[in-house]
């Protein structure tokens, strides 16, 4: 029988084993050749309930040195697609090979799958925490999953916004609280607390509106 899977983005992050990837359509890979066992061999982190691959090293001789994301597709040609991959605001870049349909893919195939389904109660519960959080912290004001542009109808345009690559994310820092945002809906909140150095030298790109 052979196995479909789902296209998985998989990311790496020092507080979640997992975020969501919103880079934009456009892709830049280079085609390299090796062989499944040759990508295993330069494999940098797994995810240690399912063993899933997270993250491998670049190529040999590669400028940037990156370790890179890890995702694998099944093709219709009893092969497999295998893309290490970093999220850019322009579209994910990295390599990508095709690789034989052999019992070692076929295993990563199901750690992912298995991978998939740990990350998905994951961020279940997370939501769920996330969620009380920010409404206990907001009053009610905001919740869980948000737009941006309506927190900004509720609080004002008087914030500032620290980018991360992947497209919509990054923290929307105001006076009082710094909003977690992915893919421009709020994820998290947390009391800004005091504002460092780099912060204060920055000027706030958008007008005070409680002027």
């Amino acid at each position: 029988m052979k196995m479909h899977i789902k296209l998985l983005t998989l990311a790496l992050s020092v507080s979640a084993l997992s975020t969501i990837s919103y880079a934009a359509e456009t892709e830049f890979f280079t085609e390299l050749n090796a062989t499944f066992k040759e990508i295993q061999a330069r494999v940098t982190k797994r995810e240690p309930r399912s063993n899933a691959i997270l993250s491998v090293h670049a190529a040999p001789g590669d400028k940037f040195n990156l370790n890179y994301r890890f995702r694998i597709k099944l093709r219709n040609d009893e092969k497999a697609t295998v893309e290490l991959f970093w999220p850019n605001k322009d579209g994910d870049s990295g390599e990508r090979y095709v690789v034989a349909l052999d019992d070692d893919v076929k295993t990563e195939i199901e750690r992912q799958q298995k991978l998939e389904k740990l990350l998905a109660q994951d961020w279940r519960e997370r939501q769920a925490e996330n969620a009380k959080r920010i409404a206990k912290l907001s009053g009610g004001q905001l919740t869980f999953g948000m737009l941006d542009k309506d927190i900004v109808k509720i609080r004002g345009r008087h914030f500032r916004f620290d980018s991360w690559q992947e497209l919509g994310s990054g923290y929307m820092i105001y006076d009082d609280f710094r909003l977690t945002m992915r893919g421009r809906t709020l994820y998290d909140i947390e009391p800004t607390g005091e504002l460092s150095a780099s912060e204060k030298n920055q000027n706030l790109p958008y007008e005070d509106e409680r002027k």
